[in-house]
């Protein structure tokens, strides 16, 4: 007997290579990793770009803050220093009123004052004091009645002539002294 297939026989097709598909997929996706890889990164350094930005407009602020804080600083310790200069001159100061009554207070009956003449520099002050008097003795007792005085110091007598009428011109300088105002 013989035996007849009818069925055609089919070509054998060769068989697809497993490996060169799984080649393909992996290549595929390590393509797509790399493409959302450069995007995060690409995002990333726009975020950074953007954040570097605000910190450096934040730091330029500051510095203008900060300029404005130390010059409002140094006219802050100028108003301070020229208060204590201010208080320093009060203390320093004296009332001419006082001045002038302590002045007539010692001056001698006989004794008149035709000229006062006050410099206030501070820790400076100087009075001159010129006129005329009865006698050479008055003179000296004004001087040394002013010596006994808190407020002046180095009372010195400059110089005494006679003049008509028997009187006696003189000058006398002094130093003022630091009192507190009355």
């Amino acid at each position: 007997m013989l035996k007849i297939n009818i069925k055609p026989k089919v070509a054998e097709q060769p068989k697809k290579n497993k490996v060169s598909g799984w080649v393909i997929f992996i290549c595929l996706l390590l393509l797509i990793i790399a493409f959302a890889i450069s995007g995060f990164l690409y995002i990333s350094n726009a975020n950074l770009t953007r954040q570097e930005k605000t910190v450096e407009q934040n730091i330029a602020s500051q510095k203008a803050a900060n300029t404005s804080l130390l010059e409002l600083d140094q006219k802050a310790k100028a108003l301070n220093k020229t208060i204590n200069d201010i208080k320093t001159l009060s203390q320093q100061s004296i009332s001419f009123p006082s001045m002038l009554k302590e002045i007539a207070a010692r001056t001698p009956h006989d004794v008149q004052i035709k000229s006062l003449t006050c410099d206030t520099t501070p820790g400076k002050g100087k009075v001159d004091i010129s006129g005329q008097a009865a006698s050479r003795r008055s003179i000296m007792e004004f001087r040394s009645e002013l010596e006994k005085s808190n407020l002046f110091s180095n009372v010195n007598f400059e110089s005494s002539s006679q003049t008509e009428g028997n009187n006696f011109d003189y000058k006398i300088t002094m130093d003022i002294n630091k009192v507190s105002k009355k």
